[in-house]
């Protein structure tokens, strides 16, 4: 029986190559995000824990309140820039995510493809061997009678 051989095969690797490099480029640009995000989310536990935690020996002390709310302000500021470059690769992650689900929709037609010309294949191929049986059959009977009379 001879074996199944899809012609569309390498360009299946090609389409399959560029899904897995989609895939990868969006799994970097989700990964920066979500790292952004848990940048942003650490400067806001720290300037809350900053300012609830305000040691009662420095409650009236005015230069530790000056000093307490620059660095509330600075991490208030960082976590500004922190969102707004998380904004762009916010952008980057849609179109990354875009761009893999249009790579993997192109493999996906050559994969669903070759499945079904290989089913087709087989079924000619159980066809075939069947008639071959069918004939090899019918001829065992034949001289069965022939011999027989």
């Amino acid at each position: 029986m001879r074996r199944f051989r899809f012609r569309l095969q390498p360009i299946l690797h090609l389409r399959e190559y560029e899904e897995q490099e989609k895939k990868l480029a969006l799994g970097t640009v989700t990964g920066e995000c979500s790292r952004l995000r848990d940048q942003i989310s650490s400067r806001d536990h720290e300037r809350r824990r900053a300012l609830r935690e305000i040691p009662s020996e420095n409650l009236a002390d005015i230069s530790y309140r000056v000093t307490l709310e620059e660095y509330t302000r600075r991490l208030q500021i960082e976590q500004e820039r922190i969102g707004g470059v998380l904004e762009k690769r916010e952008a980057q992650r849609i179109l990354a995510a875009q761009d893999y689900g249009t790579a993997r929709q192109k493999a996906e037609v050559l994969r669903k493809l070759r499945e079904h010309r290989e089913d087709a294949f087989r079924r000619d191929q159980l066809r075939a061997q069947q008639i071959v049986l069918d004939e090899t059959a019918r001829n065992i009977h034949l001289q069965k009678e022939v011999k027989h009379g």
